[in-house]
């Protein structure tokens, strides 16, 4: 008789658990707007929307012996790349890439982040900086293409007869810094 109390009185609180266990899951949570962190990242290039294009207008430097607005040998062309985080909550992590195997000799391309030289690959950590979130004035960071074509007659005559498009294989990675 004992025993059989005892098992009652276990089953019970078993029952007893898995309903009030039960009854605080079967709970829906709910978060406010105001509670959840923003993630909007804008990538753009003379403000062209670069998530639904590839094509990146570069400004060719001036030479007295080119054509204004073309590309040559001895030459550089920059492109500033906006990664806009004015609408995000916390710290992200910039990450960028070239497969510069797929580059001709002749051309270097060189990366620089908010005006420091970048090392492809490398981790750039962008914080929020004592503010709850960025906005439009930290929230921007400039990535500046610089393409160097570097003399080399055979490679460069090539290229000026056969070639329509340069490709410039990079690829830039915009992620939460945990």
């Amino acid at each position: 008789m004992l025993m059989k109390k005892i098992f009652y009185i276990i089953l019970g609180t078993v029952f007893t658990s898995f309903f009030m266990m039960n009854t605080i899951f079967a709970k829906d949570l709910q978060l406010d707007k105001n509670e959840i962190t923003d993630w909007n990242i804008k990538i753009t290039c003379d403000t062209k929307d670069l998530k639904n294009s590839q094509e990146i207008n570069f400004k060719f430097e001036k030479n007295e012996n080119v054509v204004s607005n073309k590309f040559a040998p001895g030459m550089l062309a920059t492109a500033d790349i906006v990664i806009d985080s004015s609408e995000v909550n916390y710290p992200i992590d910039i990450i960028a890439n070239i497969n510069d195997t797929c580059l001709y000799n002749n051309f270097k391309l060189t990366l620089y982040l908010n005006n420091k030289l970048y090392k492809p690959g490398d981790i750039a950590q962008i914080d929020v900086n004592n503010v709850n979130s960025f906005n439009s004035e930290n929230g921007k960071n400039i990535l500046k293409l610089v393409l160097e074509w570097i003399n080399n007659d055979e490679i460069d005559t090539y290229i000026g007869t056969n070639i329509n498009t340069i490709k410039l294989p990079i690829t830039i990675e915009v992620k939460q810094h945990i």
